[in-house]
């Protein structure tokens, strides 16, 4: 489908943001991804709502930056564009009150085509209810991983190989030619280990030959990497791990209520048989991330196997709990 040529666009110079927009400068180093974008305007113009993810089980790099993409590219279909749960932002509940006073300011009407973006879970619920079920309004979620339903939803890949060579390129100039491709073809077109290769050799923590070597790749009878590149890679996958095991516990139904969330952390201290440091936010994410990243500064896994089989007594039958045990055992291996 042509979403462009079959939807109707403002009158707006293509230079002028909508007059209500908060989302930050554009990547200029955002490359692939093309086909995904589409999708997603696909789906927002037939349903009006869409979902950035990564496939189960897999960790995913720039789902915000593709939406942030999204928007830029087609913003002169809409009167406002509006990113709620930016990590940066204020308290969701003043961001979404901004938001309605912008709105207001602007003279928008029901009839005005607006954007929410939603970069956390609990960002939902700060979107405005009178704005979120007109046909008008569209609502564009990120999240870690996909949904067990599928629908409406666009998963994202790794980058092609020109587009791997194109992005080491733009952001690293100073490695060979040479090395591009063979660099582009161990990074596998992973965002995350593109951006680390191009860390490593401008801040000359590394050289490309190093990072050849890092990736899995040795020259001719070169001894295997060591000293501190073996350590990035462990602590990419620690994160990624982490990422995704903090991600879908948030999905678990039986921890959705501060009373099973406070039963769970409980059992688990009975369990270990001391108290926990607990969060005083009232943010269930920030809850589960502050316990996991106790979890990870422990010497051992105990801490997480007890997480782990105890929410599996607690939400027996959940359908997360097969891909939070594979989350659980990716991280275990990093100890």
């Amino acid at each position: 489908m042509d979403c462009q040529a079959e939807w109707p666009i403002t009158d707006r110079d293509p230079d002028d943001l909508p007059p209500v927009w908060n989302l930050p400068v554009r990547n200029v180093l955002f490359v692939g991804q093309d086909d995904a974008i589409e999708r997603v305007a696909e789906l927002l113009r037939a349903r009006r709502r869409a979902v950035v993810c990564g496939p189960a089980g897999q960790v995913v790099f720039g789902r915000t930056q593709t939406a942030i993409e999204y928007a830029y590219r087609y913003h002169l279909h809409y009167d406002a564009v509006w990113m709620f749960g930016q990590r940066d932002a204020r308290p969701l509940l003043e961001e979404r009150d901004e938001f309605e006073a912008r709105i207001r300011a602007a003279s928008l009407g029901r009839d005005s085509r607006v954007l929410m973006i939603a970069d956390r879970l609990d960002a939902l619920d700060a979107l405005p209810a009178s704005l979120s079920d007109h046909q008008r309004r569209h609502l564009l979620l990120i999240r870690q991983v996909a949904g067990p339903d599928g629908e409406g939803q666009v998963l994202l890949g790794p980058l092609d190989p020109w587009s791997t060579e194109y992005l080491l390129h733009s952001v690293a100039q100073i490695i060979p030619v040479e090395q591009l491709a063979e660099l582009a073809r161990l990074t596998e077109g992973h965002t995350a280990a593109i951006w680390t290769v191009a860390h490593l050799v401008l801040s000359g923590q590394a050289t490309p030959d190093a990072c050849v070597q890092l990736l899995g790749l040795r020259p001719a009878g070169s001894p295997p990497a060591a000293g501190p590149t073996s350590g990035v890679t462990a602590k990419h996958m620690r994160d990624e791990a982490l990422a995704s095991l903090a991600e879908l516990l948030y999905r678990v139904e039986q921890l959705s209520e501060p009373q099973a969330l406070e039963l769970w952390l409980k059992q688990v201290e009975r369990r270990l048989r001391r108290q926990l440091p607990r969060s005083t936010s009232s943010y269930r994410k920030v809850v589960l991330g502050t316990l996991l990243e106790l979890a990870v500064q422990q010497s051992g896994p105990e801490l997480l196997d007890t997480m782990i089989t105890t929410l599996a007594e607690l939400a027996d039958g959940d359908q997360n709990l097969p891909a939070i045990r594979a989350a659980a055992d990716r991280l275990r291996q990093t100890w």
